[in-house]
């Protein structure tokens, strides 16, 4: 009999383990599909983001070497004309929306308000110019990616 008992628990014991690493299997699962459905549309994103980057970054340079315009002008100059871009672009191309004014202001000005931060951190770091274009660049992929998916463009349909 107490063989028997032994048995049974050590079975019981192994269906629950078994029972448990199949829970844990399905959450690792879902929070993996969560994260794909997070990022979906992403590479269409990154290739708008690209031109983007090349629009503010050859304007930036454009202004500030060949015109001798200050950085800050230049930089300000190359944002929106990006950003502008980046915009309409992701609007119709990425996310398959019409446009509107609010959400056009919206986007800026969560944009610039994150440029801005990003160049006032550099400028206490004292970072050159290229490293500050290279930070914001990345930050601004992963930020106005989800910013724009999830508030900007978030369920509507056209």
């Amino acid at each position: 009999m107490a063989i028997g008992l032994f048995v049974d628990w050590k079975i019981d014991k192994r269906v629950k383990g078994a029972k448990l690493a199949a829970e844990r299997a399905f959450r690792l699962e879902t929070n993996a599909m969560d994260m794909r459905a997070a990022f979906h549309g992403f590479p269409r994103f990154v290739s708008v983001g690209l031109l983007n980057t090349l629009i503010h970054w050859s304007t930036f340079f454009v202004l500030h070497t060949v015109m001798s315009f200050r950085q800050a002008s230049s930089n300000f100059v190359g944002f929106c004309l990006a950003v502008s871009f980046s915009f309409y672009a992701n609007a119709r191309y990425t996310f398959k929306q019409k446009t509107s004014v609010p959400r056009y202001l919206l986007f800026v000005g969560f944009m610039g308000v994150l440029s801005y931060g990003v160049g006032y951190v550099a400028d206490q770091l004292l970072l050159p110019g290229l490293m500050t274009l290279v930070v914001f660049s990345g930050i601004s992929l992963v930020c106005g990616f989800l910013y724009s998916k999830y508030f900007i463009f978030r369920g509507r349909e056209q």
